[in-house]
């Protein structure tokens, strides 16, 4: 699925930088839907066990068949990420 949007200049610039931003993935009404999903998550979320100097991040693990419900939009975010 992602292979529509990757070119080979983005490849090149995750050999070169380690990292590439691939602009419009997502359309504003997949993005607003995800985001709702996550929120909808959050009472899932855990604090991380950092040190007190340390960002204190909540965290959850989403794997598409655990007992979560995710949403339709972060499922779709997470099988572009793979």
């Amino acid at each position: 699925l992602i292979a529509v949007y990757v070119r080979i200049d983005h490849i090149r610039e995750l050999e070169e930088k380690s990292v590439v931003v691939i602009h419009n993935v997502l359309s504003s009404s997949t993005l607003r839907d995800a985001r709702e999903n996550v929120e909808a998550l959050s009472m899932n979320m855990e604090m991380s066990l950092n040190d007190e100097d340390v960002r204190q991040d909540q965290i959850v693990s989403i794997r598409e068949n655990d007992e979560h419900s995710h949403g339709d939009a972060l499922i779709h975010c997470i099988k572009l990420l793979r």
